[in-house]
Parts: structure tokens; sequence; C-alpha cells
């Protein structure tokens, strides 16, 4: 796969096209969430994928260990948004967050993981604990019904805009914005987006040692996603989301050992 700077455009070559059509034929032995799932569910659903966000930096080994001891479920309703806006201050409420984390041995960075958890409480619930401004922006961008194409990339890129300004997190005990990456992979994981890709580290791994091209946030994140939404969805009725979930889910079949 070939960024051209001139044109601002990706050209893939015979052999890239060839690991294309692999990935393709795994469709049906992968799990992708199903569309419009943020509409049938209450606002517990939302905050926990806001929060997956947050607990997964630096990988989800935290999230299978709970899954296997059948944990999971547990750990997700201690921290769950009814439970949080129980706590009288914002001291605490950190207390208690950061007894859960490290209760349930929870993520890479429990400090600021829980300082990110306040944060985003504060951030994203309204005077009566709802998160009713991050409803209201899926519902009016919601594209859900429409065919893949500009229109729908566009909404979904503006749904990722809205998450970029509002979703933080703290490393290092500095607050920071997310990039374009875990709003991503949120707008996947509740049944929102199809045109996004969540460049995590697996992700930028195959794009550098099946295509030979390195992903960068500033030049070409977005040309690689207009690259699948008008070369590779077309094709193969691939989308952008699904190429994520199969090379998530598929790795270690589809990557040079």
């Amino acid at each position: 796969m070939r960024f051209d700077r001139t044109t601002r455009k990706i050209f893939a070559s015979g052999r890239d096209w060839e690991f294309l059509r692999q990935v393709a034929k795994l469709r049906s032995h992968t799990t992708v969430p199903v569309l419009g799932l943020w509409r049938e569910n209450n606002d517990e659903f939302l905050w926990q994928r806001i929060m997956s966000q947050t607990y997964n930096r630096g990988g989800t080994g935290w999230s299978d260990v709970l899954r296997k001891k059948g944990l999971q479920d547990t750990f997700y309703k201690s921290v769950s948004l009814s439970k949080l806006r129980t706590l009288s201050s914002e001291r605490a409420l950190k207390i208690y967050v950061a007894e859960q984390i490290r209760t349930f041995h929870v993520g890479r960075f429990p400090k600021d993981n829980t300082r990110s958890v306040a944060a985003n409480l504060a951030t994203f619930t309204d005077t009566t604990g709802h998160l009713t401004h991050l409803r209201k922006q899926l519902d009016e961008l919601d594209c859900t019904a429409s065919s893949i194409g500009h229109e729908v990339q566009e909404s979904e890129r503006k749904a990722r805009q809205f998450l970029m300004e509002h979703l933080v997190f703290y490393q290092n005990g500095k607050k920071y914005h997310v990039k374009r990456k875990p709003p991503s992979d949120f707008l996947i994981d509740v049944g929102f987006a199809r045109t996004l890709i969540p460049f995590d580290t697996r992700m930028k791994k195959v794009f550098e040692q099946v295509f030979h091209i390195k992903v960068s946030e500033e030049a070409n994140y977005e040309l690689i996603e207009d690259f699948f939404v008008a070369e590779v969805f077309p094709v193969l009725n691939l989308t952008p989301a699904e190429f994520d979930r199969i090379i998530f889910q598929h790795s270690k079949e589809l990557l040079p050992s």
C-alpha cells in the first residue's frame, strides 16, 4: 500500500488486495456489534463502553481475566452510573473508584484511570445523572439506516469529533483529550459507526507489516478510512469497522509470525 503525498491518496498493490480478500472471507466468523445498540440500551450500557476505553488503555488483559473468573459484570456493576451517582463528593468518588480498580485488578494505570473516571463522569452526565448530551448527539447524527457513502462518513466523523472534544484521559497525572482511536472504537461498540477504524497497536502493526505504511494521526489516518470506504467496500463489501473487528479477532491467522 502506498501513500501518495502529492495526491493525498492511498494506493493498494495486488498483494494488498490479496490480503484484503483473505480478511473479507473471515467476516462470517467475526462478531461485529449490531447497528443501533445505543438506541436499544440504557445509559449504563453507554457508560460502561465509555469507561472501557479508559480501562483498556495499555491492554485488555484485565478484562479477559475477569471474564474467565465470571467477575466482569460484577466489576462494571460496582462502577455503574447508578452507583457512582450515590457518592457524596469528588473525593469520595475517587476513593471508591480506586478501591474497585484495585480490588478487581483493572487496567495498567490505576491512579490515572481513577482520575479519568471522575473527570468523564462530570463531563458526560447532566444534573440528573444521565448521559443526555451524548445520547442527543448520537441520535441527531444517526445514519445507520443510510447506505455507506460520504454523508454517512461525515456524520460518523462529527460524532467522533464530539467525543474527541469531551472524552479525557489522564497520563502521568496530566489530563488530555483523546485522539481518534478511543472514540472510533466506542462508536463501533455502541452500534453507531461503520466507516471508522480504531488504529490501536494491533491495527498499526497490520499496516506496517502487511501494507508497509505507517499510520499517522495527522498525515493519513482519515485518508486510510477514505480508501476503505471508496475502494475496498464497493469491491469486497467490507466496511472499515468490520475490517477492524476481523483483525482484532483473527490476528493470529492473518498476521505474519
